[in-house]
């Protein structure tokens, strides 16, 4: 008869004594851990919680008005599923080994089988729960201890599947239930191993607090956009597979993203702290040799050496493994043609394939956001020193610099030096690529990688004429360019004043003139661009021609297998040779967009100790002048304005005559106005009279005209123009007054205009006053965008811009000619060879060659076909949205460039606009 007893324990197999041991043991520490934890938490209650503790998800009592939410995402809700699948599958385990154990007669009974499911059971019950009461303490990490059952879990799983699965295979076990609940919980497991590592619970703690939600200002960011990116502080597995996006990605997925939902970026990831660090060596380049032009290049590797460094370690992975599969290819076609070099090659390359792809896969991403992020801190950095520099230009300056030149420097040039980060390590992984590249095939070919070597040597020496001639288009088109956004923005300035005097078709054809101009060198640059194309993706094709050719001249013996190892091999030395035009069109691209921001940066600026400001409160003057001599040009040996002496109080009004009108205050302020108008100078408390660019008369206006003078000559010749005009009085309007140069008649006009007014019209008017006001505030609307997926009528809209879409198809047929011939010559250069040692080709060498020559070289020519024709449509579609866009903006009505800022304006026709 069966008896329960702790003496039947050893009767089970060791994987399982082994698993009910420490999932028993895992059990009655959790339980230990987590009772010690509520004793200790009651001894200590009455102490403060420390600062640690502070994100504590627990609602204060007598916090009224607190409400708290938690959001949970897909990543907890399939680990709590995982965990009571394995329970559940135990529970069943347990009840069917139950109704077994009470089916079978007394004697055969044996208690072992229901051992091992009831501790795991048992165990994975409270784990299940432990897992789920996370959500209720809004844990952002799953426990440690969690964590290690579930990386123990699976190694059991592991362990005791090899074992059942090597038994099942040898029959020295049957099928069972252990064996098929360790089966099927493997993949929860796994998942669960997964989570373990990552620890993330994707659980997330909101707190509302009612009215404290509100924003302090109008128009702030809710209390949402103030999370800190995630990316901050993820960890290894979440950077590796770009995890710490899940939560966004999930939130786009359901509804369409705002602004308050992208978390605000990390400290060191910001703008401010980019651009401190780029002016500080910027400054220290200038400081450390003031008499030559420091380098900006310089200042910005010295920023950001550290990142780009970083980054090139996986540049240089990828690099490494990218070679693996052209290096293992021949092995492979070997194996599959029955020669077999050791037992169980075929698995071992193929996992050694999907190893090499896996780390590839991975390093690309990490490259690839490394980049991106990079280039975003160059991009900050630099948008915000041209900024910057913008407000402090001098007047001599902002002569040579308009806005929509500056504009232009942070939306092109920025945008260019930005982008060179993808082709930073290019310069470096060419060389390494090739030296990769000739040892395979070295091995393949033999001596003829030489060949292959000169050939490689050749191809990049045509670029060097090709790379001056792009240069030399491209500082052309900036410089037209350049010129047309001066033009433009100065006609965006003075809208008014053309449509005042009906001159916008005028203005709107100069500047079709020289986007003529600036289309002609684009044109140049583009179909230039084209013939690198070709040249350049004819390289390879160029290089596998002398290599084979030179390996059959020299009496060497091509195989399958070599033959698809050298073809992999010239594919992914493709990749480079093909992008080498564009890194060398990037680097004279770049160097162009360096040295205008150089120069920029070196403009003069305002004297910073021109002017001193005091703290309010230690003089009662709003502004002083001592010895004042201003000028237009620097330069020049007389200034314009000298000699200035100047005590201005607060609260006065000052008029100054002689030169151009400047309003520079409101009426209610201290001010200082500069003005021809006589009419307005009663008003002053000073007058300021000017000759020859120094003061020679300065008092009130009663006093300068007893003075007589100068002063009395401008007033008295402004009374005789007035008195030449035939005024007439509108009889319709009795109460209306004539406006005299009597101080005492303005006064009297402002005092009646009060008296007339009644309280309730009074409030009338400022509420009236207040309403515009907040019109005006509002007039500049935010930029329109368009939600969801791209409609299809967009892309038809665009491919019909231009020859009214007939190209489309011919650019299609281009490309589908151009994979077809590649495919074909790979394929005959495979078919032809023999396939192993000693087999025969399928043909001769000079067929061979000829036809894979013709073949490569037709494929290179429908590049170059479809590089030309998508360079023709895409320079007739942006020439003619150009043109119509220009010519909307100039028929627009003046309410459009009231709630339209310039600068969105500029960003269309200088950016966006392109080709």
């Amino acid at each position: 008869m069966g008896s329960f007893s702790l003496s039947s324990f050893g009767d089970l197999p060791l994987p399982e004594q082994v698993a009910a041991a420490t999932h028993a043991s895992l059990l009655l520490f959790f339980l230990f851990f987590a009772s010690a934890r509520r004793v200790f938490a009651c001894a200590i209650r009455r102490i403060p919680a420390p600062k640690d503790d502070v994100r504590s998800p627990h609602p204060v009592r007598g916090d009224s008005g607190c409400d708290r939410f938690v959001i949970v995402g897909y990543w907890f809700k399939i680990t709590s599923f995982c965990c009571f699948f394995v329970f559940f599958l135990q529970a069943a385990v347990l009840g069917y080994e139950t109704v077994t154990f009470l089916t079978r007669d007394a004697e055969s009974r044996d208690y072992t089988l229901l051992y091992l499911p009831a501790v795991q059971g048992l165990a994975w019950l409270v784990l299940g729960s432990s897992v789920f009461h996370c959500k209720f303490k809004a844990l952002a990490k799953f426990p440690f201890l969690i964590r290690l059952w579930w990386f123990i879990s699976f190694i059991f799983c592991l362990y005791t599947g090899y074992l059942d699965t090597e038994g099942l295979i040898t029959n020295l076990i049957s099928l069972n239930s252990h064996i098929l609940a360790n089966y099927a919980s493997s993949p929860a497991l796994a998942f669960l191993l997964v989570a373990s590592i990552r620890g993330v619970t994707s659980v997330e703690l909101y707190m509302a607090h009612g009215d404290l939600r509100e924003p302090l200002f109008a128009g702030e960011e809710e209390e949402g956009c103030l999370r800190v990116t995630p990316y901050s502080e993820a960890g290894l597995f979440s950077l590796a597979t770009l995890s710490w996006l899940d939560s966004l990605l999930l939130l786009g997925a359901k509804r369409p993203l705002e602004l308050r939902d992208v978390p605000l970026l990390s400290t060191k990831e910001r703008s401010k702290t980019c651009y401190k660090i780029l002016n500080s060596n910027w400054e220290r380049l200038k400081a450390e040799n003031p008499e030559n032009q420091p380098s900006l290049a310089l200042a910005i590797f010295r920023s950001f050496w550290k990142e780009a460094a970083f980054n090139a370690i996986f540049a240089g992975l990828f690099t490494a493994v990218s070679y693996v599969g052209p290096y293992l290819i021949s092995y492979f076609v070997d194996y599959l043609s029955g020669n077999i070099a050791f037992p169980h090659e075929g698995y071992i390359l193929a996992s050694i394939f999907f190893a090499a792809k896996l780390i590839e896969t991975l390093t690309t991403r990490q490259w690839y956001l490394g980049v991106d992020i990079l280039g975003m801190h160059v991009r900050s950095a630099l948008t915000a020193m041209v900024y910057r520099k913008g407000l402090r230009l001098s007047s001599t300056s902002r002569q040579s610099h308009t806005s929509g030149e500056i504009v232009n420097y942070m939306a092109v040039d920025v945008q260019r030096i930005g982008d060179y980060s993808w082709y930073l390590h290019d310069i470096w992984m060419l060389p390494l690529q090739i030296i990769l590249a000739l040892a395979i095939l070295y091995k393949n070919v033999g001596i003829a990688s030489v060949a292959t070597l000169v050939a490689t040597i050749v191809s990049i020496i045509v670029t060097i004429p090709l790379a001056k001639i792009q240069e030399e288009y491209q500082d052309n088109l900036m410089a037209a360019k350049d010129e047309r956004m001066r033009k433009t923005s100065e006609c965006l300035r003075n809208m008014r004043i053309l449509k005042l005097q009906a001159w916008e078709d005028r203005y709107r054809l100069k500047l079709e003139e020289m986007r003529n101009v600036e289309f002609k060198w684009l044109k140049k640059t583009l179909y230039a661009q084209s013939v690198i194309t070709f040249i350049f993706w004819g390289s390879p094709i160029f290089v596998s021609v002398v290599t084979f050719a030179t390996s059959i001249l020299l009496g060497g013996h091509l195989t399958a297998g070599g033959v698809l190892s050298a073809l992999a091999t010239f594919r992914i030395l493709q990749e480079p040779l093909r992008n080498f035009p564009d890194l060398i069109s990037m680097i004279a691209q770049t160097k162009v967009s360096l040295g205008r921001i150089s120069g920029f940066l070196q403009e003069e600026e305002l004297q910073e100790d021109a002017t001193i400001v005091v703290p309010r409160g230690l003089t009662n003057n709003a502004i002083e002048i001592k010895d004042g001599e201003f000028c237009w040009d620097p330069s020049s040996a007389t200034p314009t304005v000298s000699g200035i002496q100047l005590k201005v109080e607060k609260g006065m009004r000052i008029a100054v005559c002689g030169i151009e009108y400047i309003l520079m205050a409101l009426a209610s302020k201290t001010v200082v106005y500069v003005t021809h108008q006589v009419e307005f100078l009663p008003a002053a408390d000073k007058i300021l009279v000017l000759k020859d660019g120094r003061i020679i008369q300065a008092g009130r206006y009663e006093e300068l005209l007893q003075a007589g003078t100068d002063f009395n000559a401008l007033v008295s010749a402004h009374h005789e123009a007035i008195e030449t005009m035939d005024i007439l009085e509108d009889s319709s309007e009795p109460n209306r007054k004539r406006l005299t140069s009597s101080p005492s008649n303005i006064d009297q006009m402002k005092s009646e205009a009060l008296e007339d007014e009644l309280p309730s019209e009074r409030k009338a008017i400022k509420e009236k006053k207040k309403v515009k006001r907040m019109r005006k505030k509002q007039l500049a609307q935010e930029e329109e965008r368009e939600r969801g997926r791209v409609s299809l009528k967009v892309y038809l809209s665009y491919m019909a811009a231009a020859y009214r879409g007939t190209l489309i198809p011919l650019i299609v047929l281009a490309q589908i000619m151009f994979q077809v011939l590649q495919i074909a010559g790979n394929w005959w250069m495979a078919w032809a060879n023999p396939q192993t040692r000693g087999d025969k080709p399928k043909t001769n060498s000079v067929v061979l060659l000829v036809v894979y020559m013709s073949l490569a070289f037709g494929s290179s020519l429908f590049v170059f076909i479809r590089s030309v024709l998508v360079a023709t449509f895409g320079l007739a579609a942006a020439q003619k949205l150009f043109l119509r866009m220009l010519r909307t903006v100039f028929r627009a009505p003046m309410s459009f460039f009231d709630s339209t800022p310039a600068g969105r304006i500029l960003n269309r026709v200088s950016n966006d606009i392109w080709c």
